[in-house]
């Protein structure tokens, strides 16, 4: 019996010390209690079979071991790629938001900036005149765009009216001139009416050649009385006129 402890000590000695530079800390003990079963059960031969079989299952758990730490440690690095993707995903709804309250913004601010220009269209319109070529009634397309810009005014202010006066120069027979200074002037209704103001809301007189002065050798001057002029009426104050000509 003494002989046979000897030989296990002397065979778990030889393999501790082989396998000491490549196995954990844990494999020993397997190694040893994997001998000390192997020497109760097949002698010589079980010992060295039970040394290697328990390093083996000692190897095993070391590998679950490093396994489960590894995994461990994916997993708090999950967690905090998880926690830092909430975290932008916040942050840009919360850029999101700002950028559709900033786009609302300007968007008000636009429409202000639209209106205050349309405003001074309408202002720096309405101190101008529509004219036309001799003996015509054709409006340009430059007096078009400013009628419609007066167009829009008045059919959002139903309340005003608007009085056209048509003129002529002093060429040309006095009926002829008085037909043609109410075509002029129908003209501009017709070019109003087309942006929505109301039939009600225009009213049309002609006055020929008879306000005319200007020298028939004088063409800029005769230029000049070939014009509609255009005067807004309030409803409230009707004496009180805003008379302005339009180009």
């Amino acid at each position: 019996m003494k002989t046979l402890l000897s030989f296990a000590l002397s065979a778990v000695m030889l393999g501790s010390s082989a396998s000491a530079a490549a196995e954990s800390a844990r494999e020993p003990v397997g190694v040893i209690g994997g001998a000390i079963v192997g020497a109760a059960a097949g002698g010589p031969i079980g010992v060295l079979v039970g040394a290697a079989v328990g390093g083996h299952y000692a190897n095993q758990a070391d590998r679950l071991a490093d396994g489960e730490r590894e995994l461990a440690d994916v997993t708090r690095e999950f967690e905090n790629v998880e926690a830092q993707l909430a975290q932008s995903v916040n942050e840009l709804e919360r850029v999101e938001n700002a950028l559709l309250e900033r786009s609302r913004t300007l968007a008000v601010q636009d429409q202000r900036i639209d209106q205050l220009v349309e405003d001074q269209m309408l202002l720096s319109a309405l101190r101008l005149r529509v004219r036309f070529a001799t003996d015509d009634a054709s409006i340009t397309e430059d007096d078009r765009e400013t009628l419609a810009i007066l167009a829009r005014y008045l059919a959002q202010h139903p309340e005003v009216r608007v009085r056209l006066d048509g003129h002529a120069d002093a060429r040309g027979s006095l009926a002829h001139n008085d037909k043609l200074s109410v075509e002029r002037a129908r003209a501009v209704a017709a070019a109003l009416a087309g942006h929505e103001v109301a039939d009600e809301q225009i009213d049309i007189r002609g006055f020929g050649e008879r306000e005319a002065a200007a020298d028939i050798a004088d063409p800029d001057r005769l230029a000049a009385e070939r014009r509609v002029e255009v005067e807004l009426i309030q409803p409230d104050d009707s004496e009180q006129r805003l008379s302005k000509t339009l180009k």
